[in-house]
């Protein structure tokens, strides 16, 4: 069985604060995380299982690991009781594809079909640049979304009147799941697989990056010539001091910082 059938699944253990800091470590090398009151789970695929358990002793104080294989025809099973319909700022509501909205035209209503891609509006980071986006985003604005995954950011954009939307992911795993969530929305935004470090255009007013902290410090002087707003997140608040520093560097202010537990989210221009 190849990678393609089934992921590696690493649960582990700990106090809240300990288990964030141990993801945000090797966020960039996993498919993706999901969180319950006392445990993480944390998904990857062809990994060597010492090298992770290796990085999260040394990061945090987490010393409980249980691996199991979770094969693809279990994922929808293991991922249907953590999805419930989430509300944001009273303006937008995620609901899991197999559920319906309740009537209210007053809300932006996003379904997400978890498949085998991340990103159902759970996790902080996604909630601080949903809440981000509904401040800064205007009419006809061209959006880049980066580090895309499910697509549920650029399912905002489009239903926010977005002129242009480029979502980009280096996963081709997502593919999928990305152009069923566009289908499940009736939206539509451009999708290409590829490492943001290699791109070269960044010609949008909004940019979207909720990745990991490792790839922001490398992207942000990349991007510095543009007269983007740029809504970042993916990072811990302990890594505010290293993010705050590049942005100075690209002359760049910070004018919007939002936080939730221990992750941050910053609005730049």
């Amino acid at each position: 069985m190849n990678k393609f059938l089934f992921w590696m699944a690493l649960t582990i253990e700990g106090d809240e604060l300990n288990r964030e800091i141990a993801t945000s470590y090797i966020d960039e090398k996993s498919s993706g995380i999901l969180n319950s009151r006392d445990s993480t789970t944390i998904y990857f695929q062809n990994i060597n299982q010492k090298e992770i358990e290796n990085i999260i002793k040394l990061k945090s104080n987490i010393n409980i690991f249980k691996w199991e294989r979770i094969n693809k025809e279990d994922w929808n099973a293991n991922w249907k009781p953590f999805f419930k319909k989430k509300n944001i700022n009273n303006k937008v509501e995620i609901i899991p594809s197999w559920e319906k909205s309740d009537l209210d035209n007053n809300k932006i209503v996003i379904k997400i079909d978890p498949g085998m891609a991340f990103g159902t509006g759970h996790h902080e980071t996604t909630e601080m640049m949903i809440k981000a986006m509904l401040e800064f985003h205007k009419d006809n604005m061209s959006v880049l979304d980066l580090g895309t995954g499910s697509g549920i950011l650029s399912i905002l954009a489009y239903k926010l009147k977005s002129k242009k939307i480029l979502a980009v992911d280096n996963d081709a795993e997502i593919k999928n799941n990305f152009n069923k969530n566009m289908k499940l929305n009736n939206s539509e935004a451009k999708l290409k697989i590829r490492n943001c470090l290699d791109m070269k255009e960044f010609n949008f007013d909004l940019v979207l990056a909720n990745i990991n902290k490792s790839v922001l410090i490398k992207f942000l002087p990349i991007i510095k010539d543009n007269n983007s707003i740029i809504i970042l997140s993916g990072f811990l608040k302990n890594d505010f001091k290293d993010i705050s520093k590049i942005i100075t560097q690209i002359d760049y202010k910070i004018i919007k910082k939002y936080n939730k537990k221990e992750w941050l989210c910053l609005v730049i221009k």
